[in-house]
């Protein structure tokens, strides 16, 4: 590239540089101004995930256990904080936790524009200023912003275009070892994260890539060559991603996750009538449109602001029109394959977003895990990618190949302002539109307007810069960076309310709640609230609890559903007060979080016999789990006092991960019982020498048998089985890795021809 053509470059690049910096920074707004986010699931998970473990950073440990929410459950396999990612721990762990929040929702745009840039560049051969605008247009679509609660899920959804990229070169270059290695690590990367559907949904799309460029190339027995490089660089991401993979799979299998199918799997479809804002952005009152869920009385529309969305830009969507009209020849003859191919991979992806309304949603059901996902509505990630691609090739072809505008051209030009035009006059007569028994609010007349004049506007810069005889003057490039600019600020403008007007709190606030979340358990007044973290906000530590508590029912502790059992499991598992939508109440006759019970029982059932059960003297276990307990079922008075008649449980010290007790006790054969959910992966000993730790109530809570009279200490620590296997795994495949590599390099020098020593002597004396 020549001097002045660099400069011509750089010309180009700095304003739309600029204006990406602009729009960073009014996203940043809010931190500017002192506040975090805290909205949806913002507010009700990551937030307490991230201080909680940030917290168990700061004390030298990862926090694989959360003993704050839901009376303790797994917090790795659970998945979402990715306590496993590099990338995490360095953020947390050195840098204050709001500091961290921040880095992690804001640096995922500039990482997404980067990676789009570098896919179209590098592998797509655009040039810089169509690279820019498929960036910015990936950076900014409708899927990130919509699902900005959702933090680890965008960032498993950066990796896309970086692993386009390295799949790109595994099935087209000659050297593909140092890309196989790259999407290796790319995709143990998005593993660690823990967001397995958009692993999955990642791995579709680099998947249809791979069908596009087979369909493309000549030499296919080469990118089949590639293909399976590519397949052994998956294989080895997932071996070292194998530490979060085992323990999510334990984790799904052994909660209501696992059982989703059917109808279940079918929430969040998008709605087809939620395209329409295609053609004009803020068409609707609410923006999104639900479907009806239930029967009778329960009946209800449901609807997500962050699933439900739809919008890839009216003016992107204008200029791909027009631009492949223009081309059409090129489509019909050169590209005749590839637009086949491009065609029926995108019908597949909206089939799969319309979930419910395509019939290929339904046939993942009889593919393994697969089957477990929920919200089709979230395979809109690959369309979006593919829109800002699309835009991007358009953009490119406009500047790099010469065309005149016929009669197709012109009908394509005016087809979608005309039909934004028909929906705006629609709407203006009818006001509103009935479906199924809903009603569908449009919006005002002034709002309605934008979407003809955007496409309007687009149609005018697009024949403008069509016009020009030289696509590289000035004015072509400023015409050029005009369509960006109007490309990426139609998204924009559209899609930044959605977490500019989400709920927020302040800094110092946030602050003040991680600092009460860091109380032990037992000094909590709160182990349940009614909505996920929600009441956290107020203070209330132990978030979800009725979430680990069969049965599964909602809590109404005012109706036919609150009398008996459910009351009764709130006292069974020390919850002390219940948070309902406006009204903290108490829970009578609670038991403490540790105790001593005299009496173990053998059942069947023991979750179904628990009314007629006197929770502070009597616990009960099923007779398989009864078979590690030693001890007789009732209360043995000691022959001779030990230390007087006393009896207490201390908490000695607790972290996450561990626990240790002080028992003192007059009586022999006596049970403590902690309210705290039961694994397989929790130990106990018994003053210093391994003893069984029993699922009381089904594994509700745990208990260990003291047998001896006198002083104990009882620990409980948290040794995840899963997590050790996965260590193993990776651990392996980083050693096999590492072997194949030496190899490598012994056989390249072998292959070289390297002469011996000893004949490089006998070459001398000759």
């Amino acid at each position: 590239m020549s001097d002045t053509d660099q400069q011509s470059c750089r010309a180009e690049i700095a304003p739309v540089l600029g204006f990406y910096a602009i729009l960073l920074m009014i996203l940043a707004y809010p931190f500017m101004k002192g506040e975090l986010l805290a909205a949806y699931d913002l507010a009700e998970q990551f937030l307490p995930f991230r201080a909680f473990y940030a917290a168990c950073l700061e004390e030298g440990s990862l926090g694989l256990w959360n003993p704050w929410l839901c009376r303790g459950y797994n917090h790795l396999g659970e998945g979402q904080a990715g306590l496993l990612h590099p990338a995490h721990i360095l953020a947390y762990k050195y840098l204050p936790l709001w500091a961290g929040i921040i880095l992690e929702s804001l640096a995922y745009y500039p990482v997404a524009i980067l990676g789009m840039y570098l896919f179209a560049r590098r592998c797509l051969r655009f040039l810089p200023l169509p690279a820019l605008l498929a960036g910015g247009l990936f950076g900014f679509c409708t899927f990130s912003l919509a699902h900005f609660p959702h933090l680890n899920m965008v960032w498993v959804y950066v990796h896309l275009p970086y692993m386009l990229l390295a799949v790109h070169r595994c099935l087209c270059a000659r050297r593909r070892t140092p890309h196989a290695v790259l999407l290796a690590l790319l995709y143990a990367s998005m593993l660690l994260l823990g967001h397995p559907q958009q692993v999955w949904i990642n791995s579709l799309a680099i998947v249809m890539y791979g069908v596009f460029v087979l369909v493309r190339e000549t030499d296919r027995r080469r990118v089949i060559r590639g293909a399976g490089v590519a397949a052994a660089g998956v294989m080895f991401g997932a071996a070292l991603g194998a530490p979060q993979l085992l323990p999510s799979a334990e984790y799904v299998s052994a909660s209501p996750r696992g059982e989703i199918a059917g109808e279940a799997r079918q929430v969040y479809s998008l709605e087809p009538i939620n395209l329409l804002p295609n053609l004009s952005p803020f068409l609707f009152e609410d923006k999104v449109v639900g479907h009806w869920q239930g029967q009778g009385d329960d009946r209800r529309v449901f609807a997500s602001k962050q699933e439900t969305p739809a919008y890839f830009g009216i003016a992107s969507l204008v200029l791909i029109v027009i631009v492949f009209v223009l081309h059409r020849q090129l489509l019909q003859t050169t590209c005749r394959k590839e637009s086949i191919a491009a065609v029926a991979l995108l019908a597949l992806t909206v089939l799969l977003m319309l979930g419910r309304y395509g019939a290929l949603n339904a046939l993942l059901e009889y593919v393994p895990l697969v089957s477990q996902f929920r919200a089709p509505g979230r395979y809109m990630s690959i369309l979006c990618a593919a829109i800002a691609v699309l835009a991007g090739l358009a953009l490119h072809w406009l500047t790099t190949r010469p065309s005149t505008f016929d009669r197709g051209a012109w009908i394509a030009a005016f087809t979608m302002p005309l039909l934004a035009t028909l929906l705006l006059l629609y709407a203006i007569v009818t006001g509103s539109l009935l479906i199924d028994g809903m009603v569908v609010e449009f919006n005002r007349l002034l709002l309605l307007v934008v979407g003809p004049v955007v496409a309007l506007l687009t149609v005018a810069t697009v024949v403008a810069f069509n016009r020009r005889a030289d696509k590289r003057s000035a004015v072509a490039r400023f015409l050029g960076g005009l369509l960006l600019i109007i490309c990426v600020a139609d998204i924009a403008v559209c899609n930044f309310q959605i977490p500019l007007t989400a709920a927020r709190t302040g800094i110092d606030d946030f602050r003040q709640k991680a600092r009460s979340m860091r109380l032990t358990a037992d000094q909590s007044d709160y182990r349940y609230v009614a909505k996920l973290n929600r009441p956290w906000w107020r203070g209330m530590r132990q978030a979800s609890g009725y979430l680990g508590i069969p049965p599964p029912e909602p809590l109404d502790l005012f109706g036919e559903r609150g009398t008996g059992l459910t009351r009764q499991h709130l006292q069974l598992v020390s919850v002390m007060h219940a948070v309902g939508d406006r009204t903290t109440f108490t829970i009578p006759g609670h038991m403490p979080r540790l105790r001593l019970v005299n009496v173990v029982r053998y059942s069947d059932s023991p979750l179904e016999e628990l009314a007629a059960v006197e929770l502070q003297n009597v616990a009960l276990c099923r007779p398989e789990a009864g078979v590690a307990f030693a001890g007789p079922p009732l209360l043995r008075q000691s022959s001779g006092p030990a230390d007087g008649a006393i009896e207490h449980v201390r908490i000695l010290n607790e972290t996450p991960e561990r626990l240790a007790f002080a028992v003192a006790t007059s009586f022999e054969d006596r049970m403590l019982v902690l309210s705290d959910t039961w694994t397989r992966d929790w130990h106990a000993t018994l003053d210093g020498q391994p003893v069984p730790l029993l699922p009381l109530f089904d594994g509700v809570v745990r208990g260990v048998h003291i047998p001896e009279a006198g002083r104990h200490t009882v620990e409980m620590f948290y040794r995840p089985a899963a997590f050790h296997r996965g260590l193993i795994i990776a651990g392996g495949a980083l050693a096999a890795a590492l072997a194949l590599f030496f190899l490598g390099i012994f056989w390249r020098r072998r292959q070289s021809g390297t002469v011996p020593a000893k004949q490089k002597g006998d070459g001398a004396k000759e």
